[in-house]
């Protein structure tokens, strides 16, 4: 998996499709030996790195879903039975999976009175990923299999239901303010309403110019002041769009009995929405989120002016909607997925979660006889236990806006101390639960997390408001205090709403409690976050949705960021590379489970980028000796290594330059990567040449090769299938165990083998 980020810069050297030719690929055949006589390059040679049976070792493991976990347990397993001295294990989306479900039961093991090494050796040996790679078809258990697929059907239901909830009375208050002040305007002749919208088109052009000058800006008030222009804009542009397609619709049904969205109005979305591309900022999203909602808003708007003000329909769907808009369902989806991911993730990968795996879902106190570690409770066995540092990306907030990246890196650590990477930041979260680390890091999808560029599901979440990363109040604010703020603010709406259905007062009041929220926004904008009251207001679920429409970032507050939304950290580093240099980890075994079916090392490109800009290192590649290759650059000895098709090891020296309290120091990287003609060399041929299709096993078989089109192959089946068969689970770990034997086998061997 991992997508590119467009910010961040590339490598001098145009590496990611190098052409592999037919004399690359017979070079790289006739090198390689059978099994006992292997490729020098690939295999590391006795006295080349002594150090690394005695050296602290970080592992990274990158994202992937399941397809990165399978392979990376093959790996873990190999070194933790070598006896190397594992210290961090940094873990990216998928990698997940696998290192906290480690961290996690050799926890419980050692809780339960095992020795660590007891605990390891059970962990090696119980097979719970193996088994719960796939809850669609579980052949083992048909009737749990179907019971999980309605869950995911029901917790699909839920998410469109508060959907509809959350926003369904923003549409009724809206209809009430459009027909309060232009009602009688349509009612008299709809197209006298253009004077209002040819204003509102000149406000617009007036603040896209105005914007333009604080674009590029560096500065945080600057921006921040932009980020202000950018949302009256928007509202300004929802207002005048809806007015445009009421024009249509009123005066068409005025004439006809036509519906109210006519072939006419459909024209003229698609003319407005070329014709404001020039005017909206944030364009990107902006433009589309102003044409969905102005449609949207227009339809009920339209039942309001037409049926009167003594319609009874809408007079009862306004006082249930200013009920509903009383309860905070925002806050719920905001964090329904999650909940879900958290909860089949941890009742799948980890032991002794509790009935039905519920343990701390519900409620952290509420343990239904289970137990799921928090961070802080690792500090009682941090002597033993390598620390699990979960990568993640912080979406929709800078600590100053020349930050020039879309995200920022943060490792959610055991033993509760994170670390926000990119500003330096530590943050103590010793409450937070392991099994929301994992989901955070390996399930969570946000807009702006690193180079997310799928811009059609993007525009989804961000109008549906789907809540699929995870909120984090570093503050840990009361819920209770939030619920009760989020409540005081909403009230205003149901109190004019409630007085205008009773009679007390004139629909126009509506404007009050529109220009409060109104005034709320602006000033929430304008200010830095580091203040109270400006975080307070972005716990509001429609002001951060309304950030992710436009595309906008919350500016500042370094010292006390306000809610952070964290997500999967494979888009902007999916090897999880950058944390660890930053943590000056001197022996790294990269284990790269990237989908990658070139096998072109892309991910590797653009962590190194990310490193050298950010971290200040340089890299130097190894040869097959064990000696600083100075004839190459990283770029072209990573060129080199993807037309090595059988190659599975890379070897990477990295120069850290002196830092306060620590001096110049040198390290290693092992890149680890799974190969093709490698694994055909190493496994046998007829396990894995029909690993077809995904999900079922009775798709292993040559009638389904034309899955290979939208699936790959193995070793490079696509990240989106997340329904591995037990077949297709056992061949990634058996490939990650045989790749690391082959790598490091004679400088780490296993303890049977070394009594030979």
């Amino acid at each position: 998996m991992g997508g590119r980020s467009k910010d961040i810069p590339r490598c001098p050297k145009a590496c990611y499709h190098r052409p592999v030719t037919k004399e690359d690929e017979e070079k790289a055949m006739t090198s390689f030996a059978p099994h006992g006589t292997n490729l020098i390059a690939s295999q590391i040679e006795e006295g080349t790195d002594e150090e690394l049976k005695s050296k602290e070792v970080a592992i990274c493991f990158s994202g992937g879903g399941i397809r990165s976990a399978a392979f990376g347990r093959g790996l873990l397993v190999y070194l933790l039975k070598s006896g190397i001295n594992i210290k961090q294990l940094y873990c990216v989306s998928g990698g997940g999976y696998l290192g906290s479900s480690f961290v996690q039961n050799v926890y419980q093991f050692m809780e339960d009175g095992n020795t660590y090494e007891q605990s390891v050796e059970k962990w090696m040996n119980e097979n719970k990923m193996e088994e719960n790679s796939n809850f669609c078809c579980n052949f083992k258990n048909p009737v749990a299999a179907v019971r999980d697929v309605i869950i995911f059907i029901f917790t699909i239901i839920i998410s469109i239901l508060l959907i509809g909830l959350t926003h369904g009375p923003l549409f009724f208050f809206n209809a009430l303010l459009i027909d309060a002040v232009w009602g009688p305007i349509y009612r008299r002749d709809p197209f006298d309403v253009w004077f209002t919208i040819v204003g509102f088109a000149c406000f617009i052009w007036i603040c896209w110019i105005a914007w333009n000058f604080t674009r590029n800006s560096k500065k945080d008030q600057v921006v921040r002041f932009g980020n202000f222009l950018v949302v009256t804009s928007s509202f300004a542009g929802v207002i005048g769009l809806q007015l445009i397609i009421l024009i249509l619709e009123t005066s068409n049904s005025q004439k006809t009995s036509a519906t109210n969205l006519t072939w006419a109005s459909l024209l003229i979305i698609i003319l407005i929405s070329k014709v404001f591309a020039s005017f909206i900022p944030a364009k990107s999203l902006g433009i589309l989120s102003t044409m969905v909602w102005a449609f949207g808003l227009s339809l009920i708007s339209r039942w309001r002016i037409q049926e009167g003000q003594d319609q009874i329909g809408f007079k009862i769907a306004l006082g249930i909607s200013s009920i509903i808009w009383l309860i905070p369902f925002g806050l719920l989806l905001q964090t329904w997925l999650h909940t879900y991911y958290r909860w089949r993730l941890q009742s799948a990968f980890y032991v002794n979660t509790g009935f039905f795996g519920l343990a701390g879902i519900i409620s952290d106190k509420i343990a239904c006889g289970g137990h799921t570690a928090r961070l802080r409770d690792f500090q009682k066995y941090q002597d033993k236990i390598p620390k699990y540092s979960g990568v993640v990306s912080v979406n929709g907030w800078k600590h100053t806006a020349s930050w020039p990246l879309v995200s920022q890196t943060m490792t959610l650590n055991t033993g509760g101390t994170c670390n926000l990477t990119n500003c330096h930041l530590d943050v103590e979260m010793g409450h937070y639960r392991l099994s929301s680390a994992m989901t955070t890091s390996g399930a969570a999808v946000a807009i702006q997390m690193g180079g997310f560029d799928n811009k059609t599901f993007r525009f989804w979440q961000s109008q549906l408001g789907l809540g699929m990363g995870n909120w984090l109040d570093i503050q840990r604010t009361s819920g209770f205090l939030r619920l009760f703020l989020i409540t005081v603010i909403h009230a205003p709406f149901a109190i004019v709403t409630t007085l205008i259905l009773f009679g007390v007062c004139d629909s126009i009041y509506i404007i009050i409690p529109f220009f409060l929220f109104y005034a709320l926004v602006i000033l929430s904008t304008l200010f830095p976050p580091d203040k109270s009251w400006v975080r307070w207001v972005f716990w509001l679920p429609l002001i951060f949705e309304m950030y992710q429409f436009l595309n906008l970032f919350i500016i500042g507050g370094r010292e006390k960021p306000p809610q952070l939304y964290l997500a999967d950290g494979n888009f902007a580093d999916n090897l999880g590379l950058f944390p660890a240099i930053r943590d000056r980890r001197t022996r790294i075994i990269l284990c790269d489970g990237s989908e990658d079916h070139q096998e072109n090392s892309r991910d590797l490109i653009q962590s190194i980028n990310i490193v050298r800009n950010y971290a200040h290192v340089s890299f130097i590649p190894i040869d097959e000796n064990g000696e600083n290759d100075h004839q190459r650059d990283i770029e072209e000895a990573i060129t080199i290594f993807a037309s090595e098709r059988c190659n599975p090891l890379l070897r990477i020296r990295v120069i850290f330059e002196p830092v306060e309290g620590d001096g110049p120091k040198e390290g290693i990287i092992y890149y680890i990567k799974p190969r093709r003609m490698f694994a055909e060399k190493i496994m046998t041929l007829k396990d894995i040449k029909h690993l077809h299709g995904f999900c079922c096993v009775f798709c292993h078989n040559q009638r389904f090769e034309f899955t290979k089109s939208y699936c790959n192959e193995f070793p490079h089946h696509s990240t989106a299938n997340q329904f591995f068969t037990r077949d297709m689970f056992q061949r990634y770990e058996e490939l990650g165990s045989k790749t690391a034997s082959h790598v490091f086998g004679k400088v780490l061997p296993l303890p049977h083998e070394r009594t030979r």
